[in-house]
């Protein structure tokens, strides 16, 4: 039985972030090993009996002062694990910090890189950031650009989600009840991020000419976005005010932090993730693989739209893509194969195969089909999914860019 350290941030509730649970996740999947996770005082009492707490930070946020400690932990670990497995995402400053000041004395090394960030970093950069043993990405096409700069030690291995949390459900009474929601309404949820993605102004145009032109619609929409910096919290009071001068605020909700991810999933109807700007987000968005988990269908992505089958519950999922193949690489493409294998294995009664799969290596290939009669379900959705995909197609502007 080896031992392994996971260096990441706080693995402390709430686990309201596809990162910090995938992380935790996996380290409640290797069984056959003695697991160390870093975490603060608070006891987690889920934890099987390999799996060891190390309190080293003091509090969720991973501010300054926790940066220290964790740095400060890693110095005192560094002879006492087999393998040390960094999961967070390398910078010059923390890649620079971890080898002058705390790099492990005994053992292999592994990092995990969610994403490359083509747009900071090139070839030489990425020689001095990817320093582990073995390096592990989440895409095939973050492999193939590491390999083809000179990385030997690469290994693609798609996210794992826990299927024993993310499964479809009906829609909790309670968690309605918290958001003032009712189950004759027809909710729509957008679980992005109010800055980064770029996608928020372009929801609140269109959710304020909807409510115009549909002023009976039973629609809810439902902003499931934390407020993680200042740009976050400004950019919601300017949508909430505009919402507000539009008399629509009724039907907006907005979540902040909400612990219970799969509860909150399981109020939509349909999922929308419109992306404007993917840099620095996971080769393959977590928050997608977990709707599909819960059976949702939904609009991913930016404009180009082609379709593919939803594996979990047999319907035809709109895949939205922005500016075409040339303007957005392979690593940002939806991939609802990965669904598929969720669906394989809850069919089977496998509700651990993607653990197991993700913790030994071995996922399968997605299978992304497309289906030329998905266009004609498309004239039988609901008029606010109808419009939304619509809108989702245009430059802010209102120009047409659908090929």
């Amino acid at each position: 039985m080896k031992k392994i350290l996971l260096a990441t941030r706080p693995l402390v509730p709430p686990w309201d972030e596809a990162s910090k649970n995938f992380a935790y996740f996996l380290a409640k999947s290797m069984e056959s090993h003695h697991v160390s996770i870093l975490t603060t005082p608070t006891w987690l009492p889920d934890l099987p009996a390999n799996v060891t707490q190390i309190p080293c930070y003091t509090k969720n946020e991973l501010d300054f002062s926790e940066k220290l400690r964790l740095l400060s932990a890693l110095r005192g670990l560094r002879n006492k694990f087999d393998i040390t497995h960094y999961l967070f995402t390398p910078t010059r400053k923390n890649t620079s910090l971890i080898n002058f000041f705390s790099r492990p004395t005994h053992g292999k090394t592994i990092q995990t890189i969610a994403t490359l960030r083509e747009d900071l970093y090139g070839a030489k950069q990425w020689r001095q950031l990817l320093f582990a043993d073995r390096i592990i990405v989440y895409s095939d096409y973050s492999k193939q650009i590491l390999e083809r700069v000179g990385f030997d030690n690469v290994t693609r291995i798609y996210p794992g989600i826990d299927l024993s949390l993310y499964q479809p459900e009906v829609k909790d009474a309670d968690a309605l009840a918290f958001f003032h929601l009712t189950p004759e309404d027809f909710v729509v949820m957008y679980p992005g991020e109010y800055v980064r993605l770029g996608a928020t102004d372009m929801l609140t145009e269109w959710l304020i000419t909807y409510y115009q032109s549909h002023p009976d619609s039973n629609m809810k929409f439902v902003f499931a976005c934390r407020v993680k910096h200042e740009d976050d919290r400004l950019k919601k009071v300017e949508i909430t005010e505009r919402f507000a001068a539009a008399d629509i605020l009724d039907r907006i909700r907005f979540t902040d932090t909400y612990a219970d991810m799969p509860k909150l999933y399981n109020l939509a109807d349909i999922m929308v993730f419109p992306v404007g700007d993917m840099r620095g987000k996971f080769d393959v968005p977590l928050v997608i693989i977990e709707a599909y988990a819960c059976g949702k269908r939904g609009d991913a992505g930016h404009h180009e739209h082609h379709h593919a089958r939803d594996g979990v519950r047999g319907r035809h999922l709109d895949v939205l893509r922005r500016g075409g193949r040339r303007d957005l690489p392979r690593r940002r493409q939806v991939r609802p194969g990965l669904a598929r294998g969720v669906a394989d294995d809850r069919r089977r009664g496998d509700h651990h195969g993607d653990r197991r799969r993700h913790a030994e290596g071995h996922v399968r290939e997605p299978d992304v089909r497309r289906d030329p009669r998905a266009h004609r379900r498309g004239r039988h959705r609901r008029p606010a999914v109808r419009e939304l995909r619509n809108a989702c197609r245009r430059e802010p502007g209102g120009v047409d860019v659908r090929r």
